[in-house]
């Protein structure tokens, strides 16, 4: 039988699901010691929360990391959505699925940030302009996720830190596409990535001899 391995701090002896004729052992307790610095540190936050929707974000997230069980972060995903412009933005979890050939398994990735509210105006005005704007997309409506437009929050953020293989330049989560559907998701911007590229980075989709240009014109 095929093993699953799932990350918690609990590790209960290991379940037999069977699922399209197949057996799988689904055992707990993976990455144990390193989840239960994760869920200390989350205690030790719980004092600093703004309100009490954060408050209740941080025990799904103590929740999620203790168990396992993906439905406490998905509650954890909806109150986060509900969070809008903090001064400080945070996301914990296994988030993306991008470097599994599958798309199943998913990479954990935490950061902190603070929000650069002058620049969140202007991107507030996109979101503003944006039911006028996706009438303008070369696609039919059949391709939007629902009927009617939910108006993200979008903020621009500068990082603080970052755990995880490599740094984007923009999220939009939650993953969860029935969280994304009933409550909405968030678009961040992370400017200070996005004009602080690594040494010696290669630029996609410009030629060898013109990336030095480019990097010059575009750290100006």
């Amino acid at each position: 039988p095929v093993t699953v391995l799932v990350a918690s701090v609990q590790h209960p002896e290991p379940t037999v699901v069977e699922f399209e004729d197949r057996t799988f052992h689904v055992a707990a307790g993976d990455h144990c010691e390193e989840l239960k610095n994760v869920v200390q540190h989350l205690e030790n936050a719980l004092p600093f929360a703004a309100n009490g929707n954060q408050t209740e974000m941080i025990n799904n997230l103590i929740r999620h990391f203790d168990t396992g069980n993906v439905d406490y972060h998905k509650d954890y995903s909806r109150l986060w959505v509900r969070d809008r412009s903090p001064d400080v933005e945070t996301t914990l979890g296994f988030i993306h699925t991008d470097r599994d050939p599958a798309g199943v398994r998913a990479e954990f990735e935490g950061y902190v940030a603070v929000v650069d509210h002058a620049e969140s105006v202007r991107l507030k005005t996109l979101v503003d302009s944006a039911v006028i704007l996706l009438d303008l997309l070369p696609w039919p409506k059949e391709f939007e996720l629902s009927e009617n437009f939910t108006k993200p929050d979008f903020s621009s953020l500068q990082v603080i830190m970052w755990c995880t293989s490599g740094p984007c330049l923009g999220i939009n989560l939650p993953n969860y596409d029935d969280v994304r559907i009933s409550h909405g998701y968030k678009n961040v911007d992370l400017s200070n990535i996005d004009h602080a590229p690594p040494p010696g980075v290669n630029f996609k989709f410009i030629p060898d001899q013109d990336q030095p240009l480019f990097a010059r014109l575009y750290l100006a």
